[in-house]
């Protein structure tokens, strides 16, 4: 598939209600592995390095197929996902008109007509579409992505072991990959990072 192909196809692709996707960022350590090893990323403080890479991380991108402007990558997810599940419920609107990704959290875990099984098939493909319109958009933010080279992503959640992989950096995640969770976040941003390099090599040529 080439680059803008796939570009168009994730632009149109349509939360674990039970899970955390991130928890409180004033209560998480952001810490890198070597240049070449993994890097582990979870805090949303703009201090960080890699704050851009939580969920929680405040910044401004556009939907080109609904014109929809978002405050985070979190905002994007939730609101996908009520309209994935009840997309006329007053929901919908309540996401969109609350920018605090805690709070819009909550409101996540509200919408009513969930199903594991539609939201296990969907979840990644919209949280990888909300990381490529923020990645792609943000100022700094597709160099930043991009200068990670071909380093592993791994979100260190303790709280989370679906989009993260349940260990913090201090627990030594290293030395219990057989324990981790699926780290989806981590894989959604590997992604992107993959499709930006494949439609930066399609305008070179």
């Amino acid at each position: 598939m080439s680059p803008t192909t796939r570009s168009q196809s994730m632009a149109s692709t349509s939360e674990d209600t039970g899970s955390t996707i991130m928890a409180s960022p004033s209560s998480s350590v952001a810490k890198s592995g070597s240049k070449s090893g993994t890097l582990y990323f979870y805090t949303a403080r703009h201090s960080d390095t890699y704050a851009p890479f939580s969920q929680w991380y405040p910044c401004t991108f556009k939907c080109p197929t609904s014109g929809i402007t978002y405050t985070s990558t979190e905002q994007y997810m939730m609101h996908r996902k009520a309209l994935l599940f009840a997309p006329g419920s007053p929901i919908c609107d309540k996401i969109l008109s609350n920018s605090n990704p805690a709070s819009i959290k909550k409101l996540g875990r509200q919408i009513p007509g969930f199903s594991d099984d539609v939201w296990e098939r969907e979840r990644e493909n919209i949280v990888e579409m909300g990381n490529y319109l923020k990645f792609s958009q943000v100022d700094g933010l597709k160099d930043l992505l991009q200068g990670t080279g071909e380093r592993e992503i791994v979100e260190a959640s303790a709280r989370d072991r679906i989009w993260g992989i349940g260990f913090t950096t201090q627990q030594k995640p290293e030395e219990k990959r057989d324990q981790w969770g699926l780290n989806l976040l981590g894989k959604c941003l590997m992604k992107v990072r993959e499709t930006l390099k494949l439609e930066e090599g399609g305008q070179s040529d």
